[in-house]
């Protein structure tokens, strides 16, 4: 008889990926979205890695950071908050685009 530990049995391991928030900055009194130099890591249990950033045309009220811009807008319908895939999600997807690619030939 082989007994199992099921505790863990139901549960997905959260993964990582990168998405970069950013500030509000003024130079030469004209204001603008500035995207931070580091990513920030976020952690997913879902297969929707996805990072926020304010809309090209979004002013200093207009957006708001949310999660360091990890995660969708906090709300879908502000045209002011864009919603992206992650660039690491994008990676994977050409990674696996390429190698489906690369069998067939």
């Amino acid at each position: 008889i082989i007994i199992r530990d099921t505790a863990d049995c139901n549960t997905k391991d959260a993964t990582t990926y990168d998405c970069y928030d950013y500030t509000w900055e003024v130079t030469d009194d004209v204001g603008a979205w500035t995207k931070a130099d580091s990513a920030t890591t976020c952690y997913s249990v879902s297969d929707e890695d996805q990072c926020n950033a304010p809309a090209a045309d979004a002013g200093q009220d207009a957006w708001t950071s949310s999660n360091g811009g990890c995660g969708a807008c906090a709300d879908a319908n502000n045209a002011m908050c864009t919603t992206s895939a992650s660039t690491t999600a994008f990676l994977s997807s050409l990674i696996s685009l390429v190698a489906a690619f690369y069998t067939l030939m």
